[in-house]
């Protein structure tokens, strides 16, 4: 995790470096790749490409519950009507993760046929899969070029596909170097 952490860190002040040296003016508000760092309940490098206007493929790779999860989804950008600034796009998507994960908390697991005969786990690693769900508006700065953005990410967990588990309160903010 702390690997993860430096990775962002050094992430960021690339992205910084690049934007002070590269920024131009860009008259449209639209863009066809991102790159950045989400921060949140599931933090992540993440990378979004526009496959269509406005619709685009995202790919996140995390960290959580000590292990790592890759992410993939489609997402849509609509834009927002706003009076003070036409940079602000709502966006929403769906897609699915897989990785693995340590669960430190005691599990219960089946070993019977039968139904009745349990055995408990303690800091287990398991594989897991889900799907996950994505809204959330962004802001496109496109003259520095970044984009800020703040989601909420609700996931459904298969847990060593034994156990499920789900978060709906999964929210970020984003910081992207557009490119």
């Amino acid at each position: 995790m702390k690997r993860l952490f430096f990775g962002a860190q050094l992430l960021i002040a690339a992205l910084s470096l690049a934007t002070c040296q590269l920024a131009n003016a860009q008259t449209t508000q639209e863009y066809s790749q991102s790159a950045g760092v989400r921060f949140g309940a599931t933090s992540a490098l993440t990378y979004k490409k526009f496959l269509v206007t406005e619709e685009a493929l995202e790919i996140m790779v995390s960290g959580r519950h000590e292990g790592l999860q890759l992410t993939t989804m489609y997402v849509f950008h609509v834009p927002m009507d706003l009076a003070f600034s036409p940079n602000f796009y709502a966006y929403y998507g769906a897609g699915g993760h897989f990785g693995f994960e340590e669960r430190n908390n005691l599990t219960k697991i089946l070993v019977g046929t039968d139904g009745s005969a349990f055995t408990y786990e303690n800091g287990a690693t398991f594989f897991t899969m889900g799907a996950d769900f994505l809204i959330g508006v962004e802001y496109r700065w496109l003259a520095a070029p970044i984009t800020v953005s703040f989601d909420v990410k609700p996931y459904f967990d298969y847990i060593g596909f034994r156990k499920t588990d789900s978060r709906f309160w999964d929210s970020a903010i984003s910081f992207k170097y557009i490119f």
